[in-house]
């Protein structure tokens, strides 16, 4: 038996109902979510999301990572009014994920890290720290070799808040 085809309204629904659950999230981390909880795949979410905006129903917010979605108002009352459309199975799918997608996207949208090289051949590597959408800590660090600059970006999700307590304490002091 053929599985169901989501309409076009249903899988709108879906990204307004994620995205009330995940808070703020890049199209990317939203496309992780949809295609792991086996939600709805790439075409479906980008053809969703560029209409979603058309509408009015999605607010963009300009972020490190790129731009941040979450529904607007009107977006949050049209979920209020038609969320009932939403089956039953993919709403619970959704509620009982997004804790963990949740924490997990404030962490990468907290910690950025990120190389590439410049017109003189040397690589920078580029080492961000956020604390909600205030950015605390804002580093460009040139390195030799492409090794090095990949060793720094690995390294700076595990150190960033250590590194920068650090720095805090040694200028701060009298």
């Amino acid at each position: 038996m053929p599985s169901r085809q989501p309409s076009m309204t249903e899988q709108k629904l879906v990204i307004l109902y994620a995205l009330d659950r995940l808070g703020l999230a890049t199209a990317d981390q939203l496309l992780r979510f949809m295609v792991e909880n086996e939600l709805m795949d790439y075409i479906a979410l980008h053809l969703s999301l560029a209409e979603l905006d058309d509408m009015g129903l999605l607010r963009k917010l300009p972020h490190a990572l790129g731009v941040l979605y979450a529904p607007s108002a009107k977006g949050y009352e049209s979920l209020q009014l038609f969320k009932n459309r939403i089956p039953h199975s993919r709403a619970t799918r959704i509620s009982e994920t997004a804790t963990g997608w949740k924490q997990r996207f404030r962490e990468e949208k907290q910690v950025l890290a990120d190389w590439e090289t410049t017109p003189s051949g040397e690589y920078v590597a580029r080492l961000q720290l956020f604390e909600g959408e205030l950015s605390l800590l804002d580093v460009r660090v040139s390195l030799p070799t492409r090794e090095q600059a990949n060793r720094f970006c690995q390294r700076w999700p595990s150190t960033a808040n250590e590194l920068y307590a650090h720095l805090m304490q040694m200028l701060g002091e009298d």
